[in-house]
């Protein structure tokens, strides 16, 4: 397979070196675009983590409050 990969870049006269450097472009995009939507995704889940820890802190603090007044 490695075999016929070789011979096609060469007996193509370059061409088979741009499609090469072509696919390996398409592939670096995609690789910086899934990147950029995990790293979105992570500071999304970090808001949301963070709102969900203000509210569980917001409920302690209401029931401290209600055993100390009692």
């Amino acid at each position: 397979m490695y075999w016929l990969l070789i011979s096609w870049l060469y007996d193509s006269g370059g061409v088979g070196l741009v499609v090469v450097f072509l696919l390996l472009g398409v592939v670096r995009v995609v690789i910086a675009l899934w990147m950029r939507l995990l790293s979105s995704l992570l500071v999304f889940e970090g808001m949301l983590l963070m709102s969900i820890e203000a509210m569980v802190l917001r409920r302690e603090m209401r029931l401290v409050r209600s055993v100390v007044g009692s």
